[in-house]
């Protein structure tokens, strides 16, 4: 839940973002030129399901992409944006195996990266139609599109909701791409599951860190966030006399995102967490909040995604 006193802090961020970007944004235009090379523009997908390799082309990728990203309840403004950050991304990973078997790898069971027409029309039924009338209407509008820097598409990563400002690059992954630098995203706060928190007692953390559990009455300083990044993700925590980067305890505990704070209280520890994912690049919840607000696809993009070009492909 929450609080009243956050709400109205989170909205005035809010209006004052909005504000900057409605300054920063009123004057860019669509781009009608393409730095990118003539090509059949198709991405060999592995299927990790079924060990086979799908040849798909990008415009038939699009609608099988997103769907496995974002709810098609989220405002089709960001799911334009969604669509072309999805093909931007896998266009770069594209480029890093051109000598390889296949682009990258998918699984249409779990819908993880891509699934085909035949897994959304099993899921969905009789819903199938109304669904592809948006997909179609955001493949229409998104394809042909990449972002780019230098002519070639950009690492474009994604993830669910931001703690408030999204990440560096540098901070999370420790590679500097400037267009992967932190942005104000502040409506992520009103997203569901914006916080969540999990409960351990000494001996589940200890288990899973494989720290020596604390002596009596060390309990409450078992646990230490040592360091953070200036978004607020943990860097460093320490449990016991072992320290982990904050990625590597979200993973063992399995919590939703890095940026998160631990108190001890009755013999638990509860580790309280904001957002959900890495971090870095576009916030979905925050793309879908800015386009609720009357934001276009590559105004989105160009706040998520500072200093990358909006291009046109050879085929779009």
């Amino acid at each position: 839940m929450v609080s009243p006193r956050r709400r109205r802090r989170a909205l005035a961020a809010g209006l004052l973002v909005l504000c900057c970007l409605c300054t920063a944004l009123a004057q860019k235009a669509l781009p009608t030129a393409a730095k990118t090379t003539a090509q059949e523009d198709v991405f060999r997908i592995l299927d990790t399901s079924t060990g086979e390799i799908l040849t798909v082309e990008a415009r038939d990728f699009l609608p099988g992409a997103v769907v496995t990203e974002m709810t098609l309840y989220a405002h089709e403004e960001a799911l334009k944006a969604q669509a072309v950050a999805c093909y931007t991304y896998y266009a770069w990973e594209r480029a890093k195996h051109t000598n390889d078997a296949y682009d990258f790898a998918c699984n249409t069971k779990e819908w993880q990266a891509y699934v085909t027409p035949q897994e959304m029309q099993d899921r969905w039924g009789e819903n199938y139609g109304a669904y592809m009338e948006i997909l179609d209407r955001v493949t229409e509008a998104a394809a042909g599109y990449c972002l780019t820097q230098g002519g070639e598409p950009i690492c474009a990563t994604y993830f669910a909701i931001s703690s408030g400002r999204t990440e560096n690059s540098a901070d999370v992954w420790g590679g500097e791409l400037s267009y992967l630098s932190a942005v104000a995203s502040p409506g992520d706060v009103y997203a569901r599951g914006y916080q969540t928190s999990a409960v351990f007692s000494a001996q589940e953390l200890a288990e899973t860190t494989g720290a020596a559990l604390p002596a009596a009455g060390e309990e409450a300083s078992w646990v230490r966030v040592l360091s953070r990044t200036a978004s607020g993700a943990v860097t460093a925590v320490a449990i016991g006399d072992k320290t982990f980067t904050g990625g590597e305890l979200r993973t063992a505990l399995g919590l939703r995102s890095a940026n998160f704070s631990a108190n001890y209280s009755a013999g638990q520890w509860t580790f309280l967490v904001k957002g959900w994912g890495h971090g870095v690049g576009m916030s979905q919840a925050g793309a879908d909040y800015m386009a609720r607000r009357g934001f276009s696809f590559d105004e989105i993009l160009a706040w998520y995604y500072p200093g990358a070009e909006l291009s046109r492909t050879a085929n779009g």
